[in-house]
């Protein structure tokens, strides 16, 4: 990008607006941007070095340096005491931010600086840190009186300030952002590794037998999340695996989360099976095999979640037709929460569906639920597919779904989530009238 045009002496042009400024920053980094504006403010005030420094204890440390060719400027990193500076004496009012000519400000020309740096001419305001407390100043000297330089001058190093101050916020902003996102992701590659988190069972009902006939697998997470270091309670599993969306881990979440639950096959009854969940796209990631290798896949439920549309129902059809052919089963959830489980019920002719909690939730108070309900435990039994109520919490919950005819269920009613929930015995029977 070329440079700002610059008038001949005496007919000097104000420094650019703000916009014009934003323009010339626009796709730079900070310390680019930064170099790009202090180019501005030496060329628009035609004076020789300008300089954006940090006050750092008791010195100023000169971050960014722009000087004319030739020029004798201090380098970039090197370091001024700060009690001997212009700019401790523009802070603290000794000395005013602007200075044509230093030989008319005794002090000024009594100062080690001046001699050291060459400094004639002298104009600084304040930078402002991220906190909104003084960290620095931007300057501009000339080793010659700079008669021309005015109020107006000053007004526009102002703006230039406020300018690279917003960029500065900007990257604080994009440096905490990305230093989050790190944390994230290393907190995320430590819970798919396994640390921090374990597998639970939940038992599915048969609401005739009070038998156990199948067990949804559950992830509960014990790491600490990156967000909320201290808290005292554990991070809600949905969160965790929505966090993996968003830094690309969802597949090896769901998937090392559906290995752990498979491990636990051995350990629950022959005749019970686990029901696993993924996501649509998970489902057609080739790894599903390596996780399913070697298993019992008469013993397998695949429930499909909502965490992303399906794309190409005839893909996922046929990417799950060999382990269904092995006897895997595939299930539907949260079937009447949202148009997409029903895409999946009409598409994918699943085994089982699961009924969402918000509508077995109050169906004993509320006939509108119940007829809903009743309406799929017929569908359910025409399509040749079993229907599970899920979120049921109390006997009079249990009641209701079970007087529409659903034959399975699942909720706190019978079982938190838990390592080894017990497989039989379930008070049931009085519930199906």
């Amino acid at each position: 990008m070329s440079q700002p045009t610059v008038a001949p002496a005496g007919q000097r042009e104000r420094v650019v607006e703000v916009d014009e400024l934003e323009r010339l920053t626009a796709g730079s980094s900070y310390a680019d941007a930064v170099h790009r504006l202090l180019t501005v403010a030496r060329t628009q005030l035609r004076m020789q070095v300008a300089w954006v420094s940090e006050f750092v204890g008791d010195e100023q440390v000169l971050r960014f340096v722009d000087a004319e060719p030739g020029a004798d400027a201090p380098a970039e990193g090197s370091t001024l005491p700060l009690s001997g500076s212009f700019c401790a004496r523009v802070l603290d009012g000794r000395f005013p931010r602007l200075i044509p000519d230093a030989r008319d400000v005794p002090e000024a020309a009594l100062l080690d600086v001046t001699a050291e740096l060459h400094i004639r001419a002298y104009i600084g305001v304040p930078l402002l840190g991220p906190n909104g407390a003084v960290a620095g100043m931007l300057c501009a000297i000339d080793s010659e009186a700079c008669p021309a330089l005015d109020d107006r001058d000053v007004h526009a190093l102002h703006l230039l300030a406020q300018v690279m101050h917003d960029l500065q916020q900007r990257a604080v902003s994009v440096a905490q952002a990305q230093s989050q996102h790190q944390d994230l992701l290393d907190a995320l590659s430590d819970v798919v590794l396994g640390r921090g988190r374990t597998a639970v069972l939940q038992p599915i009902v048969d609401l005739t037998t009070g038998r156990a006939v199948a067990a949804e697998g559950l992830t509960r997470f014990s790491a600490p999340h990156p967000s909320q270091p201290d808290a005292a309670t554990a991070r809600a599993a949905g969160h965790w695996f929505d966090d993996a969306s968003r830094v690309g881990l969802r597949d090896d979440l769901e998937l090392a989360a559906a290995d752990a639950v498979l491990d636990l096959l051995d350990a629950v009854p022959p005749d019970v099976a686990l029901c696993v969940n993924l996501g649509p796209t998970t489902l057609l990631n080739p790894r599903l095999a390596g996780v399913l290798h070697g298993r019992d896949l008469s013993r397998v439920v695949l429930e499909i979640t909502e965490h992303a549309p399906v794309q190409d129902y005839d893909a996922l059809s046929a990417a799950l037709e060999p382990y269904r052919a092995a006897g895997l089963r595939l299930a539907v959830d949260d079937a009447g929460a949202g148009y997409a489980s029903l895409r999946h019920v009409l598409a994918m002719r699943p085994d089982l569906v699961k009924v969402d909690m918000a509508l077995t939730r109050g169906a004993d108070t509320d006939v509108a639920r119940r007829t809903l309900l009743s309406a799929l435990a017929g569908f359910a039994a025409d399509t040749g597919c079993s229907l599970i109520a899920e979120g049921v919490e109390t006997p009079a919950e249990l009641a209701a779904v079970a007087s529409c005819g659903i034959p399975l269920a699942q909720g706190y009613v019978f079982a938190r989530p838990s390592a080894s929930p017990p497989w039989s015995d379930y008070r049931v029977l009085h519930a199906r009238g």
